[in-house]
């Protein structure tokens, strides 16, 4: 089922609005008529409020706005004032124009660092780590927010601390970083209650939820949340996603309704289409475990879908018409089904070339800023190295020979300096691609599991309407397509990520080679430590791959051959034994063809292990993997 979880890591991007600054640094500007002053700052302030109610329901009418607080903080001359003009555009633009946002974004940035305005640097900070997480630069992103967050800390800002570390842990939650993330969850609920924010205290029980598996504590926690959002205006979103995700949790389809109706009365009034949208899904879902198939249609048919086709929402369109074909099926109408899940890849695909054009408008924004400032300083160096000459001719001749010896040893530590980050950058990099590999897998995985299920769901369903002199023949043909569906959806499983997060390292080897011997009859004898330490998350998703490689590889050219696979540890070193009796081959030459094998030494190398092959034709081939593991929790 399609049902959508949404947790509230979007709540925290939420809390990127204009945050409030109540202390106006002594700066040097012309100032203005000091009544004339007052009603400037007052209208700045209505239209800040104003573009916050707008951003969702109005974007357009919004940014109007931004644009007129913009212009008034030009007239009044006021450098707080202008560089929070320019956050307030860049806010109002985040859904819409993140290119453009991140352009005012910098402007702003740029007036506060030349005036020293602390607090409203700290709160650019924030925007501005939006809009690299938005172009997936997690790392440049972290940054930002950990700069926020020490510049709240310090200002003794601390609503705005805990909605940092709240941003700092969906990144880190993205990055499955779980235990980190958490920590930061845990550090910004704790702040939220020893300050009494009754929001961020909210943001921070929905997050938790994740990682809470009894669905009484997280129905508990949800509610608990929904009453500190209640507690002030303005989080009519945040409430209806929390109710939403509520009745998700449900397993009886009529208490779940009853929340998610609640969510439908908040989304109508307040404009909420996305929550709309999700909220009617899974109330399709809800009907359907009830069997009215006539509720479930209405709900996909008269609601969801126009609302995502209103907002052009292919993503969501997507997820709608996969909906759609379940109904339909529930219906017994096959050929509707197949046609619905054929929309919901084209959707897919629209929605991934709208997301790729936006993400390549945002790294040439990005991109041409940086090198915007990389020649303006370029140009001071320059002009101050002219300005400096004629003063340091003299100072230069006396200390010639001291700087000549000077220079030989900077020329040495810069090049050792520069082997280092070439080694790290080459490290880097090696990571970057294998990570691309996993995502790639489970890319493809996902969409041959989809395929198949289009496929096999229009086969079947011709073949239910088709008639057969021999019924036999027609039972045969169904068995096959079952057959060939099954073991396809099998070879998407193994590409996409195992479930280490549920399944020790020693269940996921058995697995995987059981996995082996059932799709490809292979003969594969497999010996496993009794007591393996835990492995790290990112050690045990390495060794599994190569695993997972090496019997890819006996099922292509060693399948009728006896298989031996042995995980030992002994001396704090994990040892992996692989030997087959197949027709082996030269490694010189296969390295050089082929990807497979490369890619074992790499992963090997990036967790500081040594892996030896041998093979040549006619004897087989044995690999040898060394592993240091360190005993701790993953």
């Amino acid at each position: 089922m399609n049902r959508c979880f949404c947790c509230l890591s979007i709540l925290t991007l939420s809390l990127v609005l204009c945050f409030s600054c109540n202390r106006p640094a002594e700066l040097p500007y012309a100032k203005l008529d000091p009544s004339r002053e007052a009603v400037l700052r007052d209208s700045i302030r209505t239209l800040d409020s104003l573009v916050t109610v707008y951003k969702i329901r109005n974007p357009r009418l919004a940014k109007n706005h931004a644009y007129d607080a913009l212009s008034l903080a030009i007239k009044s001359n006021d450098p707080l004032l202008l560089a929070r003009a320019y956050r307030l555009v860049g806010y109002s633009m985040i859904n819409t124009n993140e290119d453009s946002s991140f352009i005012y974004y910098n402007r702003g940035l740029q007036i506060a660092d030349s005036f020293d305005l602390v607090d409203e640097k700290s709160h650019l900070y924030y925007n501005v780590a939006v809009v690299y997480q938005e172009a997936q630069d997690y790392q440049t992103a972290l940054s930002f927010f950990d700069s926020a967050r020490r510049m709240f800390a310090k200002n003794g800002d601390f609503a705005n601390l805990s909605s940092a570390y709240c941003a700092i842990a969906n990144i880190k939650h993205d990055l499955f970083d779980f235990t980190g993330a958490r920590q930061a969850y845990d550090t910004a609920l704790s702040i939220a209650v020893d300050n009494g924010f009754s929001k961020q205290k909210g943001v921070a029980l929905a997050n938790l939820i994740k990682y809470v598996e009894n669905n009484d504590t997280v129905i508990r926690m949800q509610k608990e949340a929904i009453d500190c959002l209640e507690k002030s205006s303005g989080n009519e979103e945040e409430i209806a996603t929390v109710l939403m995700n509520i009745g998700n949790y449900f397993t009886n389809p009529d208490s779940a309704l009853d929340y998610y109706l609640e969510a439908i009365t908040l989304g109508e009034t307040y404009f909420l289409n996305e929550v709309m949208i999700g909220v009617y899904n899974n109330m399709a879902y809800s009907f359907l475990e009830k069997g009215d198939v006539v509720q479930a249609e209405g709900c996909l048919k008269d609601h969801a879908i126009p609302l995502a086709q209103a907002d052009s929402n292919f993503d969501w369109l997507s997820t709608l018409y996969d909906s759609y074909a379940d109904v339909f099926v529930a219906k017994g109408k096959f050929k509707d089904a197949f046609l619905y899940e054929r929309k919901a890849l084209e959707a897919k695909a629209e929605f991934d070339i709208r997301r790729a054009a936006g993400q390549v408008r945002l790294l040439a924004a990005l991109l041409d800023l940086k090198n915007k400032e990389l020649m303006i300083q370029a140009k001071s160096k320059q002009v101050l190295a002219e300005e400096n000459r004629s003063k340091q001719i003299l100072l230069w001749l006396i200390i010639a020979i001291v700087v000549s010896i000077g220079l030989g040893v900077l020329v040495f530590i810069l090049s050792q300096r520069h082997r280092l980050k070439m080694q790290r950058q080459k490290l880097d990099s090696a990571t970057r691609i294998l990570r691309m590999e996993e995502q790639e897998k489970e890319r493809v995985g996902r969409e041959l599991h989809d395929l198949t299920g289009q496929v096999i769901l229009g086969i079947a369903g011709e073949l239910d309407q088709a008639r057969f002199s021999d019924p036999v023949q027609q039972e045969q043909l169904q068995k096959r397509v079952r057959e060939i569906g099954n073991g396809i959806r099998e070879i998407s499983h193994r590409m996409a990520k195992p479930g280490m997060h549920h399944l020790s390292f020693q269940e996921l080897v058995a697995d995987l080679c059981e996995s082996y011997r059932k799709s490809l009859g292979m003969n594969i004898g497999l010996k496993i430590h009794s007591d393996l330490p835990d492995i790290p998350y990112e050690t045990a998703m390495h060794l599994y791959r190569v695993i997972q490689e090496l019997l890819t590889n006996a099922g292509k050219y060693a399948r009728e051959y006896v298989v031996a696979l042995t995980v030992n540890y002994e001396g704090k070193m994990l040892e992996i034994f692989y030997s087959d009796e197949g027709p082996g081959f030269d490694p010189a030459l296969s390295v050089n063809k082929g990807m497979g094998l490369s890619i074992i030494f790499e992963r090997i190398k990036l967790i500081d292990g040594d892996a030896s092959l041998d093979s040549s034709p006619g004897v087989g081939t044995f690999w040898e993997i060394k592993v240091p593991i360190n005993h701790t929790t993953k």
